[in-house]
């Protein structure tokens, strides 16, 4: 009677045991540095270990490596075909993404220079021609006034073209 009362007191201690090594393993930090395993020997005894010793009956893996005990919190692993596509991908659109930029870039230096050449031309020139005369078909100079307007309207385009 004796060692029936003792393996029944036992018992509760032994799920008290399991529950707090539990616990225990809940608690430990998601960047575990290696995976943990519930061992059982041929005597029944439990124990926690990252590899289980010769004779163990029964091991359940109960951490894996880097990641948390709980399964929702961890990421799904990828293949490594997927990683490499993802790679392509970032590479791919880095690539485009720049060769957007140097375009956009030397159109601007394009447009600046553009627009210098044109403010260039309106102060040197002796006289700037307007257009054609919508009557007469002859060609028509800008004025005092006019010729101001528009080297004021190029300067202004060389300011907002050339940053």
């Amino acid at each position: 009677m004796n060692a029936e009362f003792s393996s029944c007191a036992v018992s509760p201690l032994r799920g008290a045991l399991r529950l707090l090594l539990g616990a225990t393993l809940a608690c430990i930090s998601s960047a575990t540095p290696a995976q943990i395993y519930e061992c059982i020997d041929a005597n029944g005894k439990f124990e926690f270990t990252q590899k289980c010793a010769p004779g163990t009956v029964r091991q359940r893996e109960v951490a894996k490596t880097g990641g948390g005990n709980s399964d929702a919190a961890s990421q799904p692993r990828i293949s490594y075909q997927e990683q490499e596509h993802a790679f392509r991908q970032r590479q791919f659109e880095r690539e485009a993404k720049e060769r957007k930029e140097l375009a956009a870039t030397e159109t601007a230096a394009k447009q600046c220079n553009s627009a210098r050449v044109h403010l260039v031309s309106i102060e040197n020139a002796r006289r700037v021609k307007g257009g054609n005369d919508p009557k007469t078909g002859e060609a028509r100079y800008l004025d005092d006034n006019e010729r101001a307007a528009a080297t004021q309207k190029a300067r202004d385009t060389v300011s907002a073209n050339c940053k």
